[in-house]
């Protein structure tokens, strides 16, 4: 599974997470293999503050998951309609982020918690 993980500067897994999908400079992707962090990289932003652009270099790089702080309806739903499954993390890093996927417990863009206790 690769993850896209919008992130304020480049610090890679330690990367503070940016509350904005589309206005972020950098793009953390992280390849998750059983559970484990296999690698990951950073994508600078072609345009920042350009939706679009966002939306397509996510696409490109064939991403599976995006964990973000915020992002647009519209937004959400081009991610969802490209097969994207979204996650809210708000605050903290990349890898607090991504420990909360792979423990079965991040919020929903609709704010409904999806925890694997809940989901049984």
């Amino acid at each position: 599974m690769r993850v896209a993980i919008p992130v304020k500067q480049n610090l890679g897994l330690d990367s503070p997470i940016d509350t904005s999908l589309s206005q972020c400079a950098e793009l953390l992707v992280v390849d998750v293999v059983d559970g484990d962090l296999q690698r990951s990289q950073v994508a600078l932003s072609e345009r920042p503050g350009d939706c679009a652009c966002m939306i397509h270099s996510i696409t490109a790089k064939h991403v599976d998951v995006v964990i973000f702080g915020w992002a647009s309806p519209q937004q959400l739903d081009e991610l969802e309609a490209a097969g994207i499954r979204v996650y809210v993390a708000g605050q903290g890093t990349a890898r607090e982020a991504l420990c909360s996927m792979l423990d079965g417990c991040l919020e929903a863009p609709d704010g409904q918690a999806l925890c694997s206790e809940e989901a049984s």
